[in-house]
């Protein structure tokens, strides 16, 4: 039977011609083809290395049927109430079941084979151990008898020596005393005597002078001479410190040659405050008992005899009294 379908005639083959190859410029240098590439080799990949697993073994011990470990009586051996409460609750698994844990290990001296041993081992006493280097030791008490003597030491056989007597011993340096606070005296103190005005009388070459201003302003005039006749005697007969002065001030031309040196003068009434001291105890006692205090006559109005107004004055009256201090403690031997 005929193809009902039209003819086809068939195609013609067009055959594929490779390109021409680019002809190279003149002036264009030839570039000769890549040799081919060898093909890498595959290196293996590191593994890491693997811990290998040991297996865990699980060691599991039996409960014993006796011993503080003993299982408590299963629901069989029970009475009809505990079936009558089984009957009624509903059944729940074991705990050793739900448990994935293994038992609890029990005590491995009740089943290892030196069980027999035990008693032998409980009877026995501990071993003391001795202690290192004399360590832990503890020394018997003695009873001491207070009427028997102590026994001789065992390591010395000389008895001890004695104590260093205490004037051996070394003393510690005595510390420095700091000064006492100075003495300010004047007419209205205590120490009012210390003035040369003072009413204490100065005998001198079998004469009584009433104070020992008397005295010093007489010397200015002794021994008497024609120019200066009678002026020691009014002096001394003075009865008011100020006429003394003023007598002394009216008669300058006839003082002697002690009065017009400045040294001698000093000197001169030195010696008398000496004497008007050693006359009167109860002054000498008073000056003595000023130790090593300085004595400063106060009165600001003076910077010569005195420490004046600032106090920095010379305080000639004050060095005199600690110099005669000095005397009467080398009178009296310290």
């Amino acid at each position: 039977m005929p193809d009902s379908q039209a003819y086809l005639p068939p195609r013609p083959v067009v055959p594929i011609l490779p390109a021409p190859a680019a002809q190279p410029a003149a002036n264009q240098p030839v570039i000769p083809p890549a040799p081919p590439r060898e093909r890498e080799r595959e290196q293996p990949k590191k593994r890491k290395p693997t811990r290998k697993k040991t297996p865990t073994t699980i060691i599991s011990f039996e409960l014993p049927a006796t011993g503080e470990h003993a299982r408590r009586p299963s629901q069989s051996s029970a009475g009809p109430s505990s079936e009558r409460a089984a009957a009624s609750s509903p059944t729940r698994p074991s705990p050793s079941a739900a448990n994935p844990l293994p038992k609890v290990p029990v005590d491995i001296f009740t089943t290892t084979p030196y069980k027999h041993l035990a008693p032998t081992l409980a009877a026995s006493p501990t071993p003391q151990r001795k202690p290192t280097f004399g360590l832990g030791r503890k020394k018997p008490l003695q009873q001491t008898n207070p009427d028997q003597p102590p026994p001789p030491s065992a390591t010395t056989s000389e008895p001890p020596p004695p104590p260093p007597p205490p004037s051996a011993q070394r003393a510690a340096p005595p510390r420095p005393r700091s000064p006492p606070p100075p003495i300010y005296f004047n007419q209205n103190t205590p120490y009012a005597g210390f003035l040369n005005h003072s009413p204490h009388s100065v005998s001198y070459e079998r004469t009584t002078y009433p104070t020992a201003a008397h005295l010093i302003e007489a010397s200015k005039f002794l021994p008497e001479t024609p120019a200066n006749a009678g002026v020691a005697s009014a002096i001394r007969a003075a009865p008011d410190l100020a006429d003394v002065y003023r007598l002394a001030g009216a008669h300058r031309a006839a003082q002697n040659e002690v009065a017009q040196d400045g040294e001698a003068y000093m000197h001169t009434m030195q010696r008398v405050m000496y004497l008007k001291f050693t006359q009167h105890a109860e002054l000498a006692e008073m000056l003595r008992a000023t130790g090593e205090a300085r004595l400063v006559y106060d009165d600001p109005s003076d910077s010569f005899w005195g420490g004046g107004v600032d106090g920095e004055g010379k305080n000639e009256l004050g060095c005199m009294l600690e110099s005669v201090r000095a005397m009467l403690r080398e009178r009296a031997g310290g």
